[in-house]
C-alpha cells in the first residue's frame, strides 16, 4: 500500500488501514468479532490519544515504525541520485460499489444521517447540532475504510431508538440501553 495520506488525521482511521493490511494482532482480533478489535483499539489507543497521553503517542509511533517506511521526495542516496523517483501526480476517482453486508451497513448509516439532517433542518437546529452531523460523516468514512471500524452495537441502538421514535437523550432511551 502506497499512500500520501491514508487517514483523515484521526488516530481512529489507522485501524481500518491495519485491518486492510492484515497487521497482527488487529486482523486476528477482527476475526473473533469487530467489537473485540474496536473495543481494544478504543481503550488502548483512541481514548489515551484523545487525552494526549504520552504513552499513546509512543504506542502509535512504535506500531507505525514497524509497518511503515517513510521517505521524502528530497532524500538522496550516497551517490547523489534521488532515493525515490515518483511519476507525475495523477488523480483519478474510482467509484466502487459496496456489496452485501458492507452496502447494508453503509446505507443504514447514510439513511440515519439523512433523516437526522432533515429533522435538524425542520426543527431549525442545524447550527446547534452541527457536530452531530460531523459525527455522522465520520461514521460513514469509517465504514468506507473498513466495516470493522464501526461499533455495530451503537448502530443497532440508534436503529432501535429511531424505530421506537425516541430521540437521543429523550425519554425511553434507558429501555434501549439494556438491550
Amino acid at each position: 500500500l502506497m499512500s500520501g495520506t491514508p487517514a483523515c488525521n484521526v488516530v481512529e482511521d489507522l485501524l481500518g488501514q491495519l485491518l486492510f493490511l492484515k497487521v497482527e494482532p488487529y486482523c486476528r482480533m477482527s476475526l473473533t468479532g469487530s467489537k473485540a478489535v474496536t473495543d481494544y483499539w478504543q481503550e488502548s489507543i483512541s481514548d489515551a490519544w484523545r487525552e494526549e497521553d504520552t504513552d499513546a503517542l509512543e504506542v502509535v509511533h512504535n506500531l507505525l515504525s514497524r509497518i511503515l517506511i517513510r521517505h521524502s521526495k528530497s532524500q538522496r542516496l550516497a551517490t547523489g541520485e534521488a532515493m525515490l523517483e515518483l511519476p507525475p501526480k495523477e488523480t483519478r476517482t474510482l467509484l466502487v460499489e459496496a456489496e452485501g453486508s458492507e452496502a447494508f451497513v453503509y446505507h443504514s448509516c447514510e439513511g440515519e444521517a439523512v433523516r437526522q439532517a432533515h429533522r435538524m433542518r425542520r426543527e431549525g437546529t442545524l447550527n446547534q447540532e452541527f457536530m452531530r452531523l460531523v459525527a455522522y460523516r465520520d461514521r460513514l468514512l469509517r465504514v468506507c475504510s473498513h466495516p470493522g471500524n464501526l461499533d455495530l452495537q451503537h448502530l443497532n441502538r440508534d436503529i432501535l431508538l429511531r424505530e421506537r421514535g425516541v430521540r437521543e437523550g429523550g425519554a425511553g432511551e434507558e429501555e434501549v440501553e439494556g438491550l
